[in-house]
């Protein structure tokens, strides 16, 4: 059921291929063992695997290989395996469009397409990630030419996060955290460190005043949880990466000071 990963430089050997009813029985050892020990690295080799032996017979646009990019879609981004996700979407994007064109033929392929708009969602968060506004634009057309509804809840809530982002309203984008599923919040923390340095810098701009800020207050208006106490903290960190001027035993940050510090 395990096979070591390799990448092809010929002709595949037959006798090394293993049948569909195989490859079935191995993705269902990997998932057990994966949940068991997670030990991504063995998991992500048997699924490349998989996907090999799936690609070598021609069987990389069937249902069953659908339901493997989508698993290993999933694993990698509980793993922030960026990469190894954008390959699977990338290749989910042409296996749900295949089945969308035969949709309305003899097979009725709707039910493979139940799971598209999880998916719909994440890319468009991960354009964002890596500020692809092109990207981002030609998906949101294609989905309007491929009849994709755009009020799916997946893919409403990656929009309200790229225009939270946009628009500098980190509080809706930390609210919108909140109530994110586990996966999306594994993307959403590729870009919550952007938000914060964003926020940080429109709170000290938008001041009235030259009143120093609490650093109790802005540690929970920019969402860390732990305490500036906290030796390697990450709030403490990030204040160091944004070379706050802290005074008064730490609890206050110099306004006018701080801001002079920002590049």
């Amino acid at each position: 059921l395990e096979k070591r990963y390799l990448r092809l430089t010929s002709a595949p050997i037959a006798e090394a291929v293993r049948s569909l009813d195989v490859l079935k029985r191995s993705l269902h050892h990997v998932n057990i063992k994966w949940k068991a020990d997670g030990d991504y690295k063995f998991a992500c080799e048997q699924l490349k695997s998989i996907r090999q032996d799936l690609t070598v017979q021609s069987l990389g646009h069937t249902p069953f290989a659908l339901k493997v990019y989508e698993n290993h879609a999933r694993i990698a981004l509980l793993h922030s395996d960026l990469s190894e996700f954008n390959q699977c979407q990338s290749k989910l994007q042409e296996i749900y469009s295949g089945f969308r064109e035969k949709v309305n033929g003899p097979h009725k392929n709707y039910r493979y397409l139940n799971r598209e708009s999880e998916f719909v969602g994440y890319r468009i968060i991960y354009e964002e990630i890596y500020s692809n506004n092109l990207a981002q634009s030609q998906l949101l057309h294609r989905l309007q030419n491929d009849s994709i509804s755009l009020h799916k809840e997946e893919i409403r809530f990656a929009l309200a996060v790229v225009e939270s982002i946009r628009q500098g309203r980190y509080k809706v984008f930390f609210d919108l955290f909140k109530v994110a599923t586990s996966l999306t919040k594994c993307l959403l923390n590729h870009l919550r460190e952007r938000v914060r340095v964003n926020a940080y810098k429109m709170i000290l701009f938008s001041r009235q005043t030259q009143d120093p800020i609490k650093t109790k207050w802005l540690r929970r208006e920019l969402h860390f949880k732990d305490k500036l106490k906290r030796r390697e903290g990450d709030f403490r960190l990030f204040l160091q990466k944004m070379k706050a001027v802290l005074i008064d035993k730490k609890r206050f940050v110099n306004v006018n000071k701080s801001r002079k510090t920002i590049t």
